[in-house]
């Protein structure tokens, strides 16, 4: 592997043959790994050439510690954070803190990065694409940021597409997650990955020109770590609707500041994380089981069917019975009216 970790704690980690069984079901199988034990935790790295260049890296903490992360070669790649909120130090760039959900490109002739880990169970997790130059070329004239983005590159010049994040969608989390763990064999999961790859590209830089990037992060490590504590509650309790107090008196904050952390991690309000949430598991129940529309009302935090139905068409444009009844067209006529 080209690139190095050193610990501040230990120096550089041994590499080790087998992956470490904390992070044993992070591994995409059948594909080579890099991975490092130490005193302080556990690293995991796996790329692949799948006509994009793809990284996969996953790190978990027993102890705080401060890693630095160097590479030789010019990194040019579409980053996406899936779990935790990397506090970094860029050579080039300068610090900067990149949450779960959020997104971005850079350019950097060499990689020299400092990050601060925390212990936890929370695994610091994260993807990069590396695309062709001229495959991003091509889509230059059609993207201003992105045009100006490779100026720089050509420039030799350290940069990012845009000097704050995107917010990625449940559903585009869940394509970039699909590029890496899909059930394909060979050949064919080279063919997913490379349209996958391109698709959320292309996806990615329209984010980056129709959308206000969010305001730069300000939440400390352990006010992001409150947010996500507050996410899991609401993830794995979808069915028991909690008041936003509550909520933010469960994880030790107040309800002022968790809105404000759940707007800079994830874009939106607690309430509405929370809508999405919903919304998107009754939609999974409706299409994928053959639950009635009662049960799933229950399954999703709502006491009433006509509750249930009314936010329901209210997201959706359709009730629930129209929906799973023709949910391909009510997509294609939301799509149409957007």
């Amino acid at each position: 592997m080209n690139r190095k970790l050193f610990s501040e704690k230990s120096g550089e980690p041994p590499y080790c043959e087998t992956v470490p069984a904390t992070l044993a079901t992070c591994r995409v199988a059948g594909e080579p790994f890099t991975a490092a034990t130490w005193e302080c935790g556990d690293a995991l790295y796996q790329e692949f050439d799948w006509g994009v260049r793809i990284r996969y890296t996953n790190y978990l903490l027993g102890e705080d510690d401060r890693l630095r992360i160097t590479e030789e070669r010019p990194q040019l790649a579409l980053q996406f954070i899936l779990g935790n909120s990397f506090y970094g130090d860029w050579q080039g760039l300068g610090k900067r803190i990149d949450h779960e959900a959020s997104y971005n490109m850079y350019y950097l002739p060499s990689l020299d990065l400092s990050l601060d880990v925390k212990k936890g169970t929370r695994l610091y997790t994260k993807i990069e694409m590396q695309y062709p130059l001229a495959q991003l070329k091509l889509l230059a004239p059609y993207f201003p940021l992105l045009e100006n983005f490779l100026e720089q590159v050509d420039q030799g010049n350290p940069t990012l597409l845009h000097t704050s994040n995107q917010v990625a969608s449940s559903e585009m989390l869940t394509g970039v997650r699909q590029i890496v763990h899909n059930p394909y064999s060979a050949g064919v999961k080279k063919i997913h990955a490379e349209a996958k790859s391109m698709s959320t590209l292309i996806n990615a830089l329209e984010a980056f020109n129709q959308n206000k990037p969010s305001s730069p992060p300000r939440l400390t490590h352990y006010e992001a770590e409150q947010v996500y504590q507050a996410k899991d509650h609401l993830l794995e309790n979808i069915d028991t609707p909690i008041s936003l107090a509550n909520l933010a008196s469960l994880v030790g904050t107040n309800k002022f500041k968790l809105n404000v952390g759940f707007k800079e991690v994830y874009g939106v309000t607690v309430f509405d994380f929370y809508l999405n949430a919903r919304m998107e598991k009754a939609q999974f129940l409706l299409l994928e089981t053959n639950d009635s529309i009662e049960t799933i009302a229950y399954l999703t935090g709502y006491n009433d069917l006509y509750s249930f139905s009314k936010a329901f068409k209210k997201y959706f444009g359709a009730s629930p019975r129209h929906y799973r009844a023709r949910p391909f067209f009510v997509k294609l006529n939301q799509t149409h009216l957007s």
